[in-house]
């Protein structure tokens, strides 16, 4: 089996030795996982995918989800009552599409906005955030009956689309 020889600055010791305990005294096999998430974190970035963290659930039970994704589009469509829901579709780095759906606020019958400029004129019943859900699907025909009807032709041209033309020129 091959060998190699990595040397350590005083200072990082800590950090080597707790990795060890954490990996069940192989050092070896916490730096190869740490190698592997860091080699396949900058390939993605190459193919310009990007490490995407999204809040998830309802309001005040929210829980971050996070995963390698390229934003295709993001939309926004009356939800009723004056609010709006924010639909964002991903490519993920398994090529599978995640459709990202937010329950926004609305300013139907309030009264004029908060200063925006200003946080100090802010409070919460002006910015009531509903929850958000991600749901991932295989292909676009799955989206279908989980975008609004209107947005389902847009859905279908941008997941179709090359995110990225790489230009000769």
């Amino acid at each position: 089996m091959p060998t190699k020889t990595i040397y350590i600055a005083e200072d990082d010791l800590p950090l080597y030795q707790r990795a060890q305990e954490l990996s069940g005294g192989s050092l070896s096999a916490a730096i190869a996982q740490a190698l592997r998430r860091f080699v396949e974190s900058r390939d993605l970035r190459h193919q310009g995918f990007r490490e995407v963290t999204l809040r998830v659930g309802p309001p005040g039970g929210q829980q971050r989800k996070r995963f390698h994704g390229l934003r295709l589009g993001r939309w926004r469509y009356p939800a009723g009552g004056g609010r709006q829901s924010e639909f964002s579709l991903y490519r993920t780095a398994r090529n599978r599409l995640a459709l990202y759906v937010r329950d926004l606020p609305g300013w139907a019958g309030r009264g004029d906005p908060p200063a925006w400029d200003d946080p100090r004129t802010w409070s919460r019943d002006w910015w009531e955030e509903g929850g958000a859900a991600l749901e991932v699907f295989d292909d676009v025909e799955q989206l279908r009956g989980h975008v609004p009807a209107e947005l389902y032709p847009a859905v279908v041209q941008v997941a179709k689309d090359r995110p990225v033309e790489d230009l000769d020129i």
